[in-house]
């Protein structure tokens, strides 16, 4: 919730304005909400009213929307300094002009949407807390008292893909995917399924999963695609995605298979088994993932690096959801909901005949996650984030973080960068600053402790 100190003698100017926006964001589902603060404009986040200096001068660190009769008192500078000025408006052109109420709408929904980030599901299943964006103030980032974000701090490999502002549209479809996904394994019942699923040989399994999908109509099962470039964090995507669908049975149901460290020999057997004897070494049955996973979760890491001739079982695998194992002379349902992930340029792809067209539009959802250097706004941001990390910032009890500051010229260099290991590579610049810094006894990250090629 977001606290609004809105002065009495502009009032009827401002909170019109104020409450139109706050439907705006409802009919838009944007997570943001705020209330008026009347009484005390500390407790406020915003103040929107005259340069009165009994009010200024116990102000800290609020976002300031000076409304004047003339101009800006110099007499009250140094409170200006202690705050930041969003924006100077003159009292007479908001009561009679369309375009400096624009203006002022358009400020306001900015420090709006940097106050409240939306809310993301956390490793329960929950919702996560908001954590507000802080904007550089002078020349320095200041980093606050992990005590004081604890809750934050649990599960941020999860909040660090969603928390910056321009992934909010991201957020809100995967909230979306989850749910429907969700939705589908409570009422289809794979959980219940799942349970009952147990046997050693392809001939129990086929009579045990033959039963158990006899009322189970494989085209509503649903898949997911994750395309996105290496270090954009579609693995944790994977895992959000599963834990939202499986909680407590996660341990149980869900498999994540990485496609990158295994031969393409052994990609076929791997996912759908073989029989003993079916070729010469296969001493004993293998059952296959897709099969020792049946109604579960799936995640097949880099898919893009499956071979042709295996990417053509798998489209024949998501049309009904049976499988033939090696050797053996049935086909056996086994349905699983199944994710996929790549860092390939697919479309790229597709016309290299690399990886098949129908393979693709198989998925029935897919999300693309965006690199960091599309998110350019965002990176100080980011920068925060990463430097509250105790495991990339050393924090000692009684003496806070190493490193308390960044200097402007750093921050400056890091947002030229184009980071062609998206988040991950961000981390490790700022890890590798980090340890620079304390080596030379600084608190402050400088231009010079940053190793960007």
């Amino acid at each position: 919730m977001i606290y609004i100190y809105v002065s009495e003698s502009c009032g009827n100017l401002v909170k019109p304005i104020l409450d139109a926006l706050k439907l705006q964001f409802r009919k838009k589902g944007e997570n943001i909400d705020f209330e008026y603060q009347s009484e005390d404009p500390r407790a406020a986040s915003i103040y929107l009213g005259p340069p009165n200096r009994e009010v200024l001068e116990n102000l800290r660190e609020m976002k300031l929307f000076i409304i004047v009769e003339e101009s800006l008192p110099y007499e009250l500078f140094e409170y200006y300094l202690t705050n930041e000025i969003v924006g100077v408006f003159r009292k007479e052109r908001l009561e009679i002009e369309y375009e400096e109420k624009g203006k002022l709408e358009s400020a306001l929904k900015e420090v709006l949407r940097e106050l409240m980030i939306s809310q993301v599901q956390d490793l329960n299943g929950s919702l996560a807390i908001s954590f507000p964006y802080k904007r550089i103030t002078n020349w320095k980032l200041s980093v606050p008292d992990p005590k004081e974000l604890h809750d934050f701090y649990k599960d941020r490999k999860y909040v660090s893909i969603f928390l910056d502002p321009s992934m909010r549209s991201f957020a809100r479809d995967l909230r979306k995917v989850v749910n429907e996904f969700k939705d589908f394994y409570e009422k289809s019942g794979f959980k219940d399924r799942r349970k009952k699923f147990s046997a050693k040989k392809f001939d129990e399994m086929n009579r045990n999963l033959r039963s158990l999908t006899a009322d189970l109509n494989p085209r509503k099962i649903p898949s997911l695609l994750i395309e996105g470039e290496t270090g954009t964090g579609k693995s944790m995507i994977a895992e959000i995605l599963a834990r939202g669908i499986l909680e407590e049975d996660m341990k149980d149901s869900y498999f994540r298979f990485s496609l990158v460290n295994v031969e393409k020999d052994l990609v076929n057997s791997e996912l759908f088994g073989y029989e003993k004897g079916a070729y010469t070494g296969a001493d004993q049955t293998k059952m296959g993932i897709l099969l020792e996973y049946a109604f579960g979760v799936v995640f097949l890491d880099e898919i893009a690096e499956i071979p042709p001739e295996v990417q053509a079982k798998l489209l024949v695998y998501l049309d009904d959801y049976q499988l033939k194992p090696l050797g053996y002379s049935h086909s056996i349902p086994a349905p699983v909901i199944l994710v996929a992930a790549t860092n390939k340029d697919l479309s790229k792809a597709m016309k290299e005949e690399s990886f098949r067209k129908d393979l693709y539009y198989r998925f029935k959802y897919k999300l693309r996650v965006p690199s960091l250097r599309e998110r350019k706004q965002d990176i100080n941001f980011l920068v925060n984030f990463v430097l509250l990390n105790p495991e990339v910032n050393p924090y000692e009890e009684g003496k806070g973080y190493a490193i308390k500051k960044i200097s402007l010229d750093a921050l400056q260099k890091l947002a030229s960068y184009d980071y062609p290991g998206n988040f991950r590579e961000l981390e490790d610049i700022l890890r590798q600053a980090v340890n620079l810094a304390v080596l030379e006894g600084f608190d402050t990250i400088l231009e010079k402790h940053l190793k960007i090629v």
